[in-house]
């Protein structure tokens, strides 16, 4: 956990329950011109509107409706990105690969983090990362079953596939057969 802590930059919320951290690519990573996509090495990060076009087809919250659907003990695939992480942008192939499946499929529910920081004194937007916190949700990329207070499943990181998409997103028809993840490792999320 030091090593991410150094890795990345660290961004705090402080509201007057607590705190959430939501680890983010280190400023350098950010800088990468975001109008073109950019290969770092083997890499290939799209461009913020390649990201946009890739996450369409998903459904957008806002923070009102991120709380109630925690509230309402319904599982959800939720993802959790913004297009200014390099790492996001990496992964959005994925969620265009996944949205474009034509097999019957949960929806993904796309929360910006983007718009959560606009807003941050919202207390609507307060209530979302506090449930982001309990939930253990801490990074992005990072995608989720989320079944009341609870991640079914999920995982961290732009090295995920579609093969590992589907699989989480099938928690959301068997959370049952699922064990309450304690918390997502996100040791190795974003390393080739």
């Amino acid at each position: 956990m030091y090593q991410l802590l150094k890795k990345f930059k660290i961004v705090f919320w402080g509201f007057s329950l607590g705190t959430i951290v939501i680890l983010s690519l280190p400023y350098s990573a950010t800088t990468v011109n975001a109008a073109e996509h950019v290969n770092v090495g083997s890499i290939m990060i799209p461009s913020e509107s390649e990201y946009q076009f890739n996450v369409n087809g998903t459904t957008s919250l806002t923070a009102v409706e991120f709380n109630k659907k925690v509230k309402s003990n319904v599982p959800f695939l939720l993802y959790l990105g913004k297009e200014g992480c390099a790492w996001c942008r990496i992964f959005s192939p994925v969620i265009k690969q996944y949205e474009d499946q034509t097999t019957l499929k949960p929806t993904i529910y796309y929360l910006d983090l983007h718009q959560l920081e606009l807003h941050q004194d919202n207390p609507d937007v307060q209530a979302a990362v506090s449930h982001l916190k309990d939930l253990t949700i801490v990074a992005t990329p990072t995608i989720a079953v989320v079944h009341g207070q609870n991640v079914v499943a999920g995982f961290a990181g732009a090295k995920h596939t579609i093969n590992e998409l589907n699989k989480v997103a099938s928690a959301v028809y068997n959370y049952d057969n699922y064990k309450i993840k304690e918390k997502i490792n996100y040791e190795e999320s974003n390393s080739f």
